[in-house]
């Protein structure tokens, strides 16, 4: 038999109470949705182990199948009964579906990995279901307004998007950024950049979002920026040019932003000039240059139509894989000078390997119009397979991966070769006796020097001499010419970096070398910062002793008592005058003074 609300209102304590687990459900709006199977077993054996260290907070439901519905604290509920226990600890409070649904909230916005879209929903059902203004949640939840505007915005993202959060490259700022697209934009978005196809080829695991931005600017809104044909370009069939277009967002008078930064309102004819722009390009490739599609023939079916049209002869890429140019490190990307050097070793290396392997023919330029229906319009590089319309023989290719991993073995053995030989003479040089060898120093030993001097000067000084970058083996060498001409500035700079340093101050002879420098070169300098010290110093000192002084003459001479803090000095005080009548004067205390009888 059910009891009723108020015989269910009578058993409410606000103490912590075991109440049956069978008398308890979830709550179908908690906001969680997803428990940790693992997660929930590691639970449950702390609970054996330390038992419920935080009761869960339920409140009283009218129900013909439970008592109490969870508040707070699904997850405990969960764990403890994997225990086996029919009990747990609750703490039992009063509270409408409002009430209880922001208690929910705010346990889940505490918790390390709560989901943004659980999240995002729970914000959004307080504001619509509840009719909560935003001001109020925020307030409700501890969180900003803007905190909670985003997390409504989510509430837009498709669910495509959704799915590479919680699975794939994407991040909680990214949908940050495509939720402020409308769904169609947003599809748009996805099967242009972010198909499992398109994924694979990203040069990057994921992108920032500054390339984020840019996929968004060049596919969806069609930024005239980012094009890539020309704007001025009268002869796209069916086309006028951008410049003078009506739906360029520039020659309309109404579009907000547009004039700045213009964008095409035809994503057809956008996409369609990039088309054209593609398969002119294509033709245009050297004699031996293939013009290829990635996937199958059945995806790239419009793109191969087109090509007929164009009149370009297209191939299947089939089973060969790309082979990637290696690119030369910017130095404008390096602030040490070692770590560019490593890397542009590395480079050195890996583009000696791909040289070979196109001088050799294994390695051949191809033009890619587009893979797996999508444009693309790239120059790659591939191996040279030409069986089965591109699909290749497989033992082939491997055979070639393999002669380029050999050939690749073969560089690197120069370079272990080379590495093996200088830590032979490095330690030739360690053991040798080079400083016993008291007699003149050579041209060579001389250039060292000043090279050795250079190399742990600041980068500043470097730059200035336009020697920044010291790049291989010989650059001691090539870079003569200028350490020559500035070999005594290279030298000065060496002993300007050595005695600016803050070890001068606990170093007796730097600090001599330093003032020997200074009289050299600077010696008004060293003058007038003598006279500026001498009379700072003198006031000091003057100040010193007339406080020596003063303290001397306070001190009293021997066999008299100094007087008590807050007693006056009697002597050299002279009698106040009597003020008024019946005022006495003062009477000198004297010893042996006889009484006035």
């Amino acid at each position: 038999m059910n009891k009723s609300k108020d015989t269910v209102k009578s058993q409410i304590t606000g103490q912590v109470r075991r109440i049956p687990i069978k008398e308890i459900v979830p709550s179908k709006d908690n906001p969680r949705k997803v428990f940790n199977p693992e997660e929930l077993n590691e639970l449950a054996e702390s609970i054996k182990e330390n038992g419920l260290l935080q009761p869960i907070t339920v409140r009283p439901l009218e129900s013909s199948f439970a008592k109490f519905e969870i508040v707070c604290g699904e997850r405990r509920y969960r764990a403890t009964q994997l225990t086996g226990a029919e009990e747990i600890d609750c703490i039992v409070k009063e509270l409408d579906d409002k009430s209880a649904f922001a208690a929910m909230v705010l346990e889940n916005l505490q918790r390390k990995d709560v989901d943004p879209m659980e999240e995002a929903a729970a914000i959004d059902k307080l504001v619509n279901s509840f009719a909560t203004d935003i001001p109020q949640v925020a307030k409700m939840i501890g969180k900003s307004e803007t905190f909670v505007r985003s997390r409504l915005r989510l509430n837009g993202t498709i669910q495509e998007f959704v799915d590479l959060m919680h699975n794939g490259p994407l991040v909680l700022t990214h949908l940050l950024e495509i939720c402020k697209l409308p769904a169609e934009q947003q599809k748009t978005l996805y099967e242009c950049c972010f198909t499992p196809e398109s994924i694979a080829r990203w040069k990057y695991k994921f992108p920032n979002i500054p390339q984020l931005k840019e996929m968004i600017e060049t596919n969806v809104l069609m930024q005239l920026s980012k094009a890539t044909f020309s704007l001025v370009d009268e002869t796209f069939e069916g086309h006028t040019a951008c410049e003078n277009c009506p739906l360029n967002t520039k020659n309309s008078p109404n579009s907000e932003g547009g004039v700045l930064d213009p964008r095409c309102m035809n994503r057809k004819c956008f996409i369609d000039k990039t088309t054209q722009r593609i398969f002119r390009e294509a033709k245009m490739q050297p004699v031996g240059v293939e013009i290829v599609y990635q996937g199958t023939s059945s995806e790239n079916d419009a793109l191969i139509k087109k090509a007929g049209e164009f009149g370009v002869p297209v191939s299947p890429m089939g089973i060969r894989k790309y082979v990637v140019s290696p690119a030369e490190p910017r130095k404008e990307d390096f602030t040490e000078q070692e770590f560019y050097q490593k890397r542009h070793n590395t480079w050195k290396h890996q583009k000696a390997l791909f040289d070979i392997g196109l001088k050799e023919g294994n390695i051949v330029p191809v033009y890619e119009i587009g893979y797996s229906g999508h444009m693309s319009g790239e120059r790659k590089y591939a191996y040279n397979l030409k069986e089965g319309e591109g699909n290749g023989d497989i033992e082939k290719q491997k055979q070639q991966e393999l002669i380029m991993k050999y050939k690749e073995k073969l560089l690197s053995l120069d370079e272990k070769k080379e590495d093996e030989k200088v830590e032979g003479l490095r330690q030739e040089m360690s053991r040798s006796e080079y400083s016993s060898l008291n007699m003149a120093m050579s041209v060579v030993e001389n250039d060292i020097l000043i090279a050795l001097l250079f190399k742990h000067l600041p980068y500043e000084f470097k730059q200035k001499l336009g020697l920044e970058w010291t790049i291989g083996k010989e650059s001691w060498k090539e870079n003569k010419e200028v350490m020559d001409k500035n070999r005594n500035s290279i030298k000065r700079e060496f002993i300007r970096v050595a005695l600016s340093d803050k070890s001068v101050n606990f170093s007796k002879d730097l600090q001599g070398m330093l003032e020997g420098i200074m009289q050299e070169r600077y010696g008004s300098i060293l003058s007038e910062v003598d006279k500026k010290l001498d009379e700072k110093y003198k006031n000091m000192k003057a100040s010193i002793k007339e406080k020596i002084a003063n303290f001397k003459k306070a001190t009293p001479s021997k066999g008299k008592e100094a007087p008590k803090a807050g007693e006056k000095h009697m002597e050299n005080t002279k009698p106040a005058k009597a003020e008024g009548k019946g005022q006495k004067e003062p009477v000198e205390n004297k010893k042996d003074t006889p009484k006035s009888k």
